[in-house]
């Protein structure tokens, strides 16, 4: 707390939910509740021409999850999302809240080209490139 007090620069407040969140701060960060919708709002604050998705899967690759606390696609709780391509793939309840999230999200937001750069679930709102045209 006494970093806080004595701290002179900017602050930004992270929250979960808007009443958490100081309604007169200019500095708010949405964190979606995971690391990638955090970074997301950070990257929106900068107005970025574009914003580039790179693992956003978002969906079971091969049965597998990018992190081995999310298991793999043989356990209960399993979704069914769209993929990129339109196919019905695995997904589960965390990965779809991040989902929806980050599509609210693009929803909000103007000015901003949103790539996805992998071929998992589909993100609505975004454009679907491969890298290295997206780098382009």
């Amino acid at each position: 707390s006494k970093i806080v007090s004595e701290w002179n620069g900017e602050k930004y407040i992270f929250f979960n939910s808007q009443k958490e969140a100081d309604d007169n701060s200019d500095y708010l960060i949405e964190t979606g509740k995971s690391v990638a919708t955090a970074i997301l709002s950070i990257a929106i604050l900068a107005r970025p021409k574009k914003v580039i998705f790179v693992g956003q899967d978002l969906a079971y690759v091969g049965g597998k999850s990018h992190h081995d606390s999310y298991g793999d696609s043989t356990g209960n709780g399993l979704k069914k999302v769209e993929s990129v391509d339109g196919e019905k793939i695995e997904s589960n309840e965390s990965f779809i809240y991040i989902k929806r999230w980050i599509e609210n999200k693009i929803s909000k937001t103007k000015g901003i080209d949103f790539i996805k750069c992998s071929k998992e679930a589909n993100i609505i709102g975004t454009i679907v490139s491969e890298l290295k045209n997206a780098i382009k």
